[in-house]
């Protein structure tokens, strides 16, 4: 067995499958602390992006005219966050969906790792059981 990241599962053995459970209890570890920065970082984003677009609302408020429609409305929106100063507000977009994608990569290897260790543990059933019952499972 190597330590590269997808390898061949050796279920053929109690060893094997013991190992394998024990792997993917210690990247669980590992992906929970990697969500949980993840989290972190999809929060300040979200917050940063808040700002920009609580400011963009209040531009394109003052600068509607009386009685302006929801697309009219839209509109000054995006001129305002496209005229920031520096690209600011393009960068916070950025950083939001960048910590989105990190999020949902990292829910993906969770959600892959769960499965093998799912595969792993019926395969340790299945071999305590031919052990136990001779193979009649």
């Amino acid at each position: 067995m190597t330590n590269a990241p997808f390898r061949e599962i050796d279920l053929t053995s109690i060893p094997g499958c013991h190992h394998e459970i024990q792997e993917c209890s210690r990247g669980l570890a590992w992906l929970d602390h990697l969500f949980a920065s993840a989290v972190n970082d999809l929060s300040d984003a979200e917050d940063a992006w808040a700002t920009w677009e609580a400011k963009a609302l209040a531009a394109a408020r003052e600068n509607a005219r009386s009685g302006a429609t929801a697309a009219e409305m839209r509109g000054l929106v995006t001129t305002y966050r496209e005229q920031v100063e520096d690209g600011k507000c393009r960068e916070a977009w950025v950083a939001l969906r960048t910590a989105q994608r990190r999020k949902e990569k990292v829910l993906k290897f969770i959600d892959s790792l769960g499965k093998r260790q799912s595969a792993a543990q019926s395969a340790l059933k299945g071999h305590e059981n031919l052990g136990r019952y001779g193979g009649a499972v």
